[in-house]
């Protein structure tokens, strides 16, 4: 408990916007913007507006998952020096899992079977290998996470 006594103490004498967000990733690693909120608001005494304001304007250093949106219009943060780190694929896995959107369902669905299958098997690993209607389809699934990877190697 000590370190999170700490981290609202520090929160609590910086005043940018920016720095406010980037310290917490600093800390913590990559995190969904509703989660730093959440943060900001509980350890910062920030009203729920103010706390978005201040995570939607730091642009500088944090860099957001391209692609793929969480509920609620989250979206996943990171600074530069996490990305591709085992901190960074760990927090962005539990993200997509415990949000439970159909992505998390298609990670948990490879992790299943100890992390690697033939793409031709991820429609039926995923559970949906035929287009259900409102849902996103395997192939969708699959491209986003594809391009998102992708972008995010590119940067």
């Amino acid at each position: 408990m000590a370190g999170a006594n700490e981290t609202i103490n520090a929160l609590k004498t910086t005043r940018s916007a920016g720095d406010v967000v980037l310290f917490y990733l600093s800390a913590h690693g990559p995190s969904l913007t509703s989660d730093v909120t959440q943060f900001l608001i509980d350890a910062h005494g920030l009203k729920p507006d103010a706390a978005r304001q201040r995570v939607s304007r730091t642009r500088a250093a944090v860099k957001r998952l391209a692609y793929i949106t969480f509920p609620r219009k989250a979206r996943f943060i990171y600074l530069q020096q996490h990305y591709g780190s085992p901190q960074y694929w760990e927090n962005l896995i539990e993200a997509l899992i415990r949000t439970r959107p159909a992505y998390g369902l298609a990670i948990e669905s490879i992790l299943l079977r100890g992390g690697l299958i033939p793409v031709k098997h991820f429609p039926i690993a995923r559970g949906a290998p035929i287009m259900q209607a409102r849902h996103l389809s395997p192939d969708t699934i699959f491209n986003r996470l594809r391009q998102a990877h992708s972008w995010t190697r590119s940067l």
